[in-house]
């Protein structure tokens, strides 16, 4: 396995099947991250590190700034190991070039997202120490699967409900 720098003139595909690959239910445009993060303001961190095999991008870390809530010593990353590769090193491979990369910073703190029901993303980061401190909810409507029908807006209301602008409330 080697580690190596993001490459962004050709790794954006690798990098989002990746992604992919850890989270199915979360689709991504490489083209649209690209132009997304080549929109990053200059003063702020982002690098990305890929773990590669073989030529295939088997893991990534992208480390930065997060852009809503700026503060030089509080880096944040994400960490992505493909699924049938974890448990091999990888991703605190990925993680201890990361540690390197913040050194010069002296951060006060480093940030990490992991998801709820990521049994091992969550055990990852507990054994390095980090602590839940949010816990926020991604919600998502198919809009496919969704039956619009079931809300469509009665044409008469019960005496319990009082309309106003179009919207029911008891």
């Amino acid at each position: 396995m080697e580690i190596r720098a993001f490459d962004p003139e050709r790794d954006y595909p690798a990098v989002v099947a990746l992604m992919e690959a850890c989270r199915p239910s979360r689709r991504r445009d490489p083209d649209k991250m690209k132009a997304i993060e080549a929109q990053r303001p200059a003063h702020m961190l982002h690098e990305r590190w890929l773990a590669c095999e073989g030529g295939a991008v088997i893991g990534s870390l992208w480390l930065g700034h997060d852009v809503e809530m700026f503060h030089l010593r509080k880096p944040h990353f994400r960490l992505w190991v493909a699924p049938a590769h974890r448990g091999r090193g990888i991703g605190a491979a990925l993680y201890e070039r990361m540690l390197e990369g913040i050194a010069h910073l002296e951060p006060e703190s480093v940030e990490v997202n992991v998801w709820a029901d990521d049994a091992d993303g969550m055990a990852f980061v507990a054994r390095r120490g980090f602590e839940e401190v949010l816990r926020a909810h991604a919600l998502e409507l198919r809009v496919a699967d969704f039956d619009f029908a079931a809300f469509e807006r009665p044409e008469t209301v019960d005496a319990d409900f009082q309309i106003v602008d179009a919207r029911a409330y008891l």
